[in-house]
């Protein structure tokens, strides 16, 4: 019995025996190290991940807990200045360039992928104003294509109507720079509109409409009183152009209000490209919803005040009640004083009483 156990030792101290022993040992347990650390690996890159996404939201506010909301809208205005900036100055090229500008068109012959060139644009706009979020890092370069093929497209655009919406009596094409210039001088005044306080922290619309709509009648009369040299467009046609350009800004007031006061837990204050490109597509959307959600909240409010003035109507109605029976007692008082009074004087002119 004691040989198998001395073997047993000698087996264990002898180092060749262990030697050829452990790497068996050491690859089970090396592969179960390495799972181990794989599985730390992947749940501390989780957790990275987690812990960036809420450090990112940290940093950043909500629009609902910013101090002033409107100071997002102001810079959704000046995405839209921009856009409508270089627009404008595509068209300035086509009106002041003619020869440079023509040579451009028909160089990249513009004429045949007009149309294909919308196609994109309408792509990129409701693609990024649907699922923007998804791809928030790369809407800034999306924002600067979008901006390069409206350009080509307003060139492309002044042409085409100059060439195939033209005769001998009007001129049509300077309907493009019009409206480019409306359309950026309502951003402009928009911009600024955003700068002004308002009542419960969110955006004066009914002073952003005014303001548009003041400073696109002085721009069209404008054009309509100075720029008679070769331009065609009767006064009616301005009115329609007037028109549509007011139900725009109309529609960009009122978004922006539902913006700041039913939409701000869904941006933070860095979302405002993801927010311009959802002003594009808001139009057959959100503006209804939240559209009938403020008229909800609008007859509820109006609701409200009615029952307070009501409430306000009986407070004052009691008090009035209170006022006269207050009155009625202290003059039912005061006469009953007096009557006393004269009973006590008579009593004593009189004097005592003689039985005889």
């Amino acid at each position: 019995m004691g040989k198998p156990v001395q073997k047993s030792e000698e087996e264990v101290n002898n180092p060749i025996t262990s030697e050829l022993d452990e790497p068996e040992k050491s690859e089970t347990e090396h592969h179960e190290e390495e799972e181990v650390e794989d599985d730390e690996n992947e749940e501390s890159e989780e957790y990275s991940e987690d812990e960036s996404e809420s450090d990112e939201k940290s940093v950043h506010l909500m629009v609902e807990d910013m101090p002033m909301r409107s100071r997002f809208l102001t810079k959704i205005g000046i995405l839209f200045t921009l856009y409508f900036f270089f627009l404008l100055s595509a068209c300035l090229f086509v009106v002041y360039q003619v020869e440079y500008s023509r040579h451009f068109y028909r160089r990249l012959y513009l004429e045949n992928i007009i149309w294909f060139i919308l196609c994109l644009i309408v792509i990129l706009k409701v693609t990024c104003g649907f699922i923007g979020g998804k791809f928030k890092a790369f809407l800034g370069l999306l924002y600067i294509a979008d901006t390069l093929l409206s350009m080509f497209f307003v060139v492309s655009l002044y042409f085409w109507v100059d060439s195939k919406l033209a005769n001998k009596f009007t001129n049509n094409a300077p309907r493009v720079f019009i409206f480019i210039a409306s359309f950026f001088s309502s951003s402009l005044v928009f911009t600024l509109t955003t700068l002004l306080r308002s009542q419960r922290n969110t955006f004066s619309f009914f002073l952003s409409i005014l303001f548009l709509a003041v400073t696109n009648g002085c721009l069209i009369f404008f054009f309509f009183e100075f720029w008679r040299t070769y331009i065609t467009i009767t006064l009616p046609q301005y009115m329609g152009m007037f028109a549509i350009v007011t139900i725009i800004n109309i529609y960009l007031s009122l978004n922006s209000y539902m913006v700041v006061r039913f939409r701000t837990k869904m941006y933070y204050d860095n979302d405002s490209l993801q927010c311009y490109y959802r002003y594009w597509v808001d139009w057959f959307s959100y503006f209804w919803i939240d559209g009938f959600r403020s008229s909800r909240t609008l007859r509820k409010i109006i609701r409200q005040r009615r029952q307070k003035e009501k409430l306000r109507r009986q407070a004052e109605l009691r008090e009035q009640k209170d006022s006269k029976t207050k009155a009625i007692e202290k003059w039912t008082q005061a006469r009953r004083k007096s009557k006393n009074q004269m009973a006590r004087g008579k009593s004593k002119t009189q004097g005592p009483v003689v039985v005889g």
